[in-house]
Order: structure tokens, then sequence, then C-alpha cells
């Protein structure tokens, strides 16, 4: 290489450092993923042969003044072996792709954009530590997003900006304190969210008109109250919920069928604010309420019951058409 050149721009500087037969595009996505050194580019021809370049090694380019390197804000996804996917490589993908356990630590905004067959994306088990606005833009018939088990503390607003397909959105064991309903601006079409395990705090979902099952379990959530009309089932378990005395789904009709609050600190429990839902299955154990004879009076389509096992007997007795267990 010659000494003579004061500027080095690494975008233009690739060379070659595998090459093979694929059967797909995504084939050479794994390949370039496995690589411990930077796949900074990768090219699927027509005679499907996968070629996969490195840029140049900063080692390699001595006393040379500038180093332009690739801005990572650029529409790419990012991985923590330093290689990324550019926006021009994500064509043609399947229905369904999983880059699960990939390595992932950064998506771009528009990193996406020409991906609008994509039925299901899962982007489990990496190292996303915030999702800018518009990341996932472009997807039009993307149904369901997995994003659990990441580093996730930070979503931008119109982070899923222009996903109207969207249905199941799922952020398990992430790191997001306060959910703010302009996160889910657009999300006409989304009937199930998951945020068990994300260390919750606050959360407001009043922009979900068609949301039906919701898992807020194992937060810190001590007040919960929204207006969820199309809400059927809410999985509130193991928060410090402590008394409940204020009615969880304020819509008028509620359509509440299932609803989970074991192991939240309850020592007090209003069941008349219960007796509003018709409620078939309630998860209520491991709190400190003391039941009374009466407290399943009303509840008329109520079946199921989770329950410590010290009332299963007699409440078996006093309420013969459901059913009492200790456990789902």
């Amino acid at each position: 290489m010659s000494r003579n050149f004061g500027t080095i721009f690494l975008n233009d500087n690739s060379i070659l450092i595998h090459e093979f037969s694929a059967l797909s595009r995504l084939n050479c996505f794994q390949k370039c993923i496995s690589f411990d050194s930077s796949c900074q580019f990768l090219e699927f021809s027509p005679r499907k042969i996968c070629s996969i370049y490195n840029s140049i090694r900063k080692q390699m380019i001595y006393d040379k003044r500038d180093f332009y390197y690739r801005e990572k804000k650029l529409p790419r996804i990012h991985f923590l072996n330093g290689s990324f996917l550019d926006r021009s490589q994500l064509i043609n993908l399947p229905v369904s792709l999983n880059l699960s356990r990939s390595r992932v630590n950064l998506i771009a905004s528009y990193s996406f954009e020409n991906c609008d067959k994509t039925e299901t994306l899962d982007l489990s088990f990496n190292n996303l530590t915030k999702l800018y606005s518009n990341s996932f833009y472009g997807m039009l018939n993307l149904k369901t997003i997995f994003l659990s088990n990441n580093r996730i503390s930070k979503l931008e607003s119109d982070v899923f900006k222009g996903l109207n397909s969207l249905t199941s959105l799922g952020l398990i064991n992430n790191n997001l304190s306060i959910i703010e309903s302009e996160y889910f601006n657009g999300l006409i079409y989304l009937e199930k969210l998951n945020l068990n395990g994300c260390n919750v705090k606050e959360i407001s979902l009043s922009s979900l008109p068609n949301l039906k099952i919701l898992d807020l379990g194992s937060n810190y959530i001590n007040f919960f109250s929204q207006n969820l009309s199309s809400l059927k089932e809410l999985y509130l378990t193991n928060n410090p919920l402590k008394n409940l005395t204020y009615p969880l789904i304020t819509s008028d009709n509620s359509k509440l069928e299932t609803l989970g609050i074991s192991n939240c600190q309850l020592k007090y429990i209003d069941f008349e604010i219960l007796r509003n839902y018709p409620l078939q299955t309630l998860g209520i154990a491991a709190n400190s309420y003391n039941f009374t004879n009466e407290n399943f009076n009303g509840l008329k389509s109520l079946k199921r019951v989770i329950v410590d096992f010290i009332y299963v007997g007699r409440l078996s007795v006093l309420f013969p058409n459901i059913s009492f267990n200790t456990s789902f």
C-alpha cells in the first residue's frame, strides 16, 4: 500500500476474506455473523456465490492523518464483532427472519426499509441497549417482533412507526423503567404485548385500542389503571400492588376474562371491582389477603381460581361451580 495518501476512506477500501456457494442471501448473513474478524460487506451474486469482505485494519494505515470510519447511525445492523449489514443488503428476506443470538448491538433508523415482505422478526438474546426512531420502518407486513432478553433501557419515540400490521410485540427481560404511550403510537392492530421482567415502574398504554393480552409480570408496578377496552388477559403477577382499591380497567363494558395478581403483596382486595369484569380465570395466590366465605359471590362467569393450598378445600365446598387450584 502506498504511504502517500493523507486521507483513507475505510468505506471504500475492502479486501475479500471469504467466498463460497450459498443457497440464499440469508446464508451469507449467517456466515458474516460467525466471523470473529470484521465482516464489513457481503455480496450475493446471481450465481449464488457469497463474497465476504473486511475493511482494512487500522494498524495497516501507518501514519495517515485522518480516518473516516463508518458512521453507526447510517441504516445498518451492527454486531459485537464490529461487522454490520447495510440496508442495501437487507433485501429479499424470508417471511420469517431469525437473528436471535447473533450478537446484534445496534439497529440504526431505516435499516429494514426494504424488508416489506418479512412477517416475523426474531431479535431475542442479543446485545441491544437502545432502539432508535424508525428502527423497523418499511416492514409493512411485519406481524410479530421478538426483542426479549436484550439489555434495552431506552426506546425513542416512533421506534415502531409504520408497523401498521404488527399484532404481537415481545420485550421480555429488558431494562425499561418507564413505558410511555407514545412508544406504541400507530400500533392500532397490536393484540399481544409482553413486558414481563422489564423493571417497569410506570406505564401508559392508552394508544392500544385492540390490545387483548398484556403481560406485566415481575416488574415494580404499584399502581395500574388503564383504559384498555379490548383487553381480555392481564398478568400483573409479582408486582408490589399491595392494595387493590381502584379499577384496573377503566373503560366501560370491559372484556377482561383472565387476571393474574398472584404474589403482589396484596393485603386488601376490593372484590366489587373484580365483579365489574367478566372474569373466567383469576390468579390470586401468594398474597397476604385472608379470603372470606363471600368473596367470590357475584362473579358469575368465574370458572377457575388459583389460590394458596390452605383455601382450596373450604372454597371448593362453598363454590362447587368454580375450580380452585394452586397453579395455572
